[in-house]
């Protein structure tokens, strides 16, 4: 699972473990273990002198049973923002049957949620706030945008790895699900997702959801980031009633998967 942030993964990934025969963890270090360690391969001086291609490939293609080895269900689901970037590495190392389930979300809705969440919480200083003090930069919500759109941000961070799969023309690997329907068409969208997945259906209990794998928010210093709802309901906010109008104007429209036909130029 991929996607974007503030888009439903954390709802998805709970709805996803009712299902008896799948199991879908928290957001995972999977693809940077993988990664680094396939860069160790490139660059150490002592492997090199002595290289054994094979075995490395074999490490490497490890990692993901390692990781997963207590896990007894047929189906896992890795979650990590980047694995639209790395189709080419999960036909390498993983499987040449790649699927990415990629929830989305309007960015100006993803901003409006992670300002709303920083509103929720005065008391505490999030990780955008303690960026901002950082740089020596005033801390409102013009800037908060800012920092969260900007190369270091997490929402220009995930548009860009999610963009790469169309970039790279990968597709048809990835399954959208938008908020809204997930949030207002629950089982339908579920259904879909599970034809897609090619595994059997499951009938999902949308009033007792229950999130087994929860994230600890202390790490990423922002409270509540990953807090589920025991049941499926809309209760977001209007973009309108947390944001203002020039923040709105500045954000809108980019939406590039909504619109085919702008998504080359986006990308480039």
């Amino acid at each position: 699972m991929s996607g974007l942030p503030r888009s439903g993964s954390t709802l998805l990934g709970a709805l996803l473990n009712q299902h008896p025969e799948l199991h879908c963890g928290a957001i995972s270090p999977v693809l940077e273990i993988m990664y680094h360690t396939e860069q160790y391969f490139k660059t150490s001086e002592q492997y090199n002198a002595y290289p054994k291609p094979d075995q490395a490939h074999k490490i490497v293609s490890s990692v993901i049973d390692n990781f997963y080895s207590d896990i007894e269900k047929p189906y896992i689901v890795d979650k990590s923002r980047a694995w639209p970037n790395n189709v080419e590495r999960i036909t390498q190392y993983i499987t040449p049957n790649v699927k990415i389930i990629c929830p989305v979300r309007s960015v100006v809705n993803i901003l409006a949620s992670f300002i709303a969440l920083i509103h929720r919480n005065p008391d505490e200083v999030s990780y955008i706030d303690k960026e901002l003090i950082n740089k020596g930069v005033s801390i409102n919500d013009v800037n908060r945008c800012r920092y969260l759109m900007s190369s270091d941000g997490i929402i220009d961070q995930s548009l860009y790895a999610f963009s790469q799969g169309f970039a790279k023309g990968k597709e048809s690997n990835l399954l959208l699900v938008e908020y809204e329907d997930l949030v207002s068409n629950t089982q339908q969208t579920m259904d879909r997702i599970y034809a897609w997945l090619a595994i059997p259906s499951h009938q999902h209990d949308l009033e007792n959801i229950d999130n087994k794998y929860r994230e600890d928010d202390a790490v990423y210093d922002l409270k509540d980031m990953h807090e589920v709802r025991p049941k499926v309901e809309k209760t977001a906010r209007r973009p309108e009633e947390i944001l203002s109008a020039d923040i709105i104007e500045q954000y809108k429209g980019l939406d590039f998967w909504r619109k085919p036909k702008i998504i080359k130029n986006f990308i480039l």
